[in-house]
């Protein structure tokens, strides 16, 4: 975005581990915010009550976004895939129903992690932040019985960095998308991404792009047809 928009439309934690979250708040401190949407679950911690308190401070819209729940930014549609409100249910926290939900010891916020369906015009991209089985092979339930997707998905977002419990074969198999990209940094300390991850994808002779190899990847789009840009080096 230019250096003089300070305005930012929309801003969407797909899950509340640091790793998401972490400088977000110097983000919401220095730029308007129109609005904060996650799934709802939280993770005690710091660092999560002060990203919460903030956004008190500053009057955020926070929306919660589970299957079923759309954002329109202009002709850009956000279909929300995961989570659904029964899968919430499992982190319900008392008897407070799915407003106010708190991740367990022995929860995964992976598996609550919002997914998204990025539509514009004819192009379809499946943003998976960092969802994980089996969440995983229940959104793939719903990607093969979402009818506005069948026409194909030109783009799908690895989920959580390519790691091994992140891409599940069903949950490929029902995307078939043109591109896969996973985002991950350079020498990380997990060995992401997994080479078993890394084989599943090219037995499918789908394109793979990675930042920790290719750098920034840009996508482009008239709403017909697509192409993608590599940082250059």
């Amino acid at each position: 975005m230019p250096f003089w928009d300070r305005k930012i439309e929309l801003i969407i934690l797909t899950n509340p581990d640091k790793d998401h979250y972490a400088g977000l708040i110097d983000v919401i401190r220095r730029y308007q915010i129109i609005k904060y949407s996650s799934s709802g679950v939280d993770k005690e911690g710091a660092g999560m009550d002060a990203l919460k308190a903030e956004l008190k401070n500053r009057s955020v819209p926070t929306v919660d976004l589970n299957l079923g729940d759309q954002v329109n930014l202009g002709k850009i549609k956000l279909y929300t895939l995961w989570p659904t409100k029964e899968w919430l249910a499992r982190a319900k926290s008392g008897e407070s129903g799915i407003e106010n939900l708190v991740v367990g010891a022995t929860d995964s916020p992976n598996e609550y992690s919002v997914v998204l369906r990025l539509s514009y015009g004819e192009f379809d991209a499946l943003l998976t932040g960092d969802i994980e089985p089996p969440a995983s092979d229940q959104l793939a339930v719903i990607v093969n019985s979402d009818s506005d997707s069948q026409i194909g998905w030109e783009v799908l977002k690895v989920p959580h960095h390519g790691s091994k419990n992140g891409l599940t074969e069903k949950l490929l198999d029902a995307v078939k998308p043109k591109l896969a990209i996973i985002s991950v940094g350079k020498n990380n300390r997990y060995g992401h991404p997994h080479q078993e991850v890394i084989k599943l994808i090219s037995d499918q002779a789908i394109k793979l792009l990675r930042t920790d190899l290719n750098g920034e990847v840009e996508i482009v789009t008239d709403g017909k047809t697509w192409s993608y840009k590599e940082e250059e080096r």
